[in-house]
């Protein structure tokens, strides 16, 4: 999966937790020669930071960046346990062992 683009959309500070809580609109392509997807997730990052870590659009950009990827890994994960299920179903002789 690839993403293309990112945009923060809505932040607000969550003052109780010090943190920043954010929608952020990304562009993805799931595998190459895909029609690009719109997803919008929402992520939270420390308010404060330090330099090394980046700014907090970037901190935003990141969390949501790596959020896209780990769901995509967790539907790949779960349409492969679906395709092996359904394959054990039409053939009871894999099935019995």
């Amino acid at each position: 999966m690839k993403v293309l683009h990112t945009k923060v959309a809505q932040a607000r500070w969550e003052r109780d937790f010090g943190r920043v809580e954010a929608r952020v609109h990304l562009l993805v392509q799931e595998y190459p020669g895909a029609r690009p997807n719109g997803k919008s997730l929402m992520v939270s990052v420390p308010a404060k930071a330090t330099q090394a870590e980046g700014t907090l659009r970037d901190r935003l950009h990141r969390e949501a960046r790596q959020m896209a990827v780990l769901f995509h890994r967790a539907e790949e994960g779960y349409r492969a346990a679906l395709s092996d299920q359904s394959d054990a179903r039409s053939d009871p002789a894999s099935a019995a062992g």
